[in-house]
């Protein structure tokens, strides 16, 4: 994922727990390999792999290893579902990223992205 449009949050902004909105897979009628997903991207700060639990809607909750100062992404994110992702109280950055192309290892294609919504985001 090419990042280099995008501004990282301040380290002590962010947190263990994130959901994200919801995602809609765009289907190319003509090829469907070309057919285009939402994944939430992990990065970890720390010098020890961490394990990420993700839920979405309708589908059972995985685990995902995050590398010592690596990234990692989810599976495709079902039609119409939002993400909890949380660790077990390690830190960990959390990006979605819309439009990436099925199957491929990266997704540099018409990719864009947002934020996730920390769980205890304070409200003024």
């Amino acid at each position: 994922m090419n990042t280099t449009r995008y501004a990282l949050l301040p380290t002590e902004d962010w947190d263990n727990d994130y959901y994200s909105p919801v995602g809609v897979k765009t289907t190319n009628t003509a090829d469907p390999s070309k057919s285009r997903s939402t994944k939430v991207w992990f990065y970890n700060p720390g010098s020890s792999p961490i394990t990420i639990t993700v839920e979405t809607f309708n589908t059972a909750s995985y685990t995902v290893v995050v590398p010592a100062g690596g990234t990692a992404a989810t599976n495709p994110i079902p039609d119409g579902s939002g993400v909890h992702a949380f660790s077990d109280g390690m830190p960990f950055f959390a990006l979605t990223q819309t439009d990436v192309e099925d199957g491929a290892a990266l997704g540099t294609s018409s990719d864009w992205g947002k934020y996730n919504f920390r769980w205890n985001l304070p409200v003024s």
